[in-house]
Formats: structure tokens, sequence, C-alpha cells
């Protein structure tokens, strides 16, 4: 079938893009390695009591090195600019109650690049 879709409508790598969603966590999952000095009885070291939060990531690319900037997707009802301190450049955040893209987010991302 992409085959035929790529000769119809006479398509190359720069109109084909590659769309992958995945999960990241908001907190560090393994501890760091702690030095000490040798001989030393207790070490103590930075745990963090947070499990973090899932933000759901949605990054396209195609072959000839053209990419979308990346989306965030947070699992919250309201959004605080302060989500994307830091974000790179051009990236968009948005909320969903569950933290995944749907249909409708999924037109409203390719939207907002097209």
């Amino acid at each position: 079938m992409l085959r035929e879709i790529v000769h119809k409508y006479g398509l190359d790598g720069s109109r084909i893009f590659n769309v992958d969603e995945s999960g990241m966590k908001t907190v560090q999952q393994k501890h760091a390695k702690v030095l000490a000095l040798k001989g030393k009885k207790q070490v103590g070291a930075m745990t963090s009591l947070e499990r973090g939060k899932n933000i759901t990531v949605v990054c396209a690319a195609n072959a000839c090195g053209y990419f979308l900037p990346p989306v965030f997707i947070f699992l919250r009802k309201k959004f605080n600019l302060i989500f994307m301190d830091h974000a790179p450049t051009s990236s968009k955040g948005y909320v969903k109650e569950n933290g995944w893209m749907n249909m409708d987010l999924f037109k409203i991302y390719l939207g907002a690049f097209c």
C-alpha cells in the first residue's frame, strides 16, 4: 500500500515522517554512585521521595533529517508555562487527564507545524 501511495502522489523521503510516542519519568530512577573515604563506616546519599510523573513525548522526523519540534503531554488538568522551562526551542506542551496522545491532540499537533 505504501508503494502505491508514494507512486500515486509522487512522494519522496522529505514528505514521509516517522512519529514516535514515548513515556519519560520526571524523577531519576537509578541511584548515582557515591564516593567515600576508605574505611568510612557511614556514607550518606541523597534520594528523592517522589515517585515522579510520566510525561509523554512525541517526536517526528523524516528520511532527509528534517524533524518537527517535540511535543510534551503532561498528566494534568491545567497547563502552566513553567512545565516548558528548558524545553527545546519551538516545542509545544499540552495537558491531558490520562497523559497520552489521542486523535484530537494529534490533529492539533500536526496543525501547529503544517
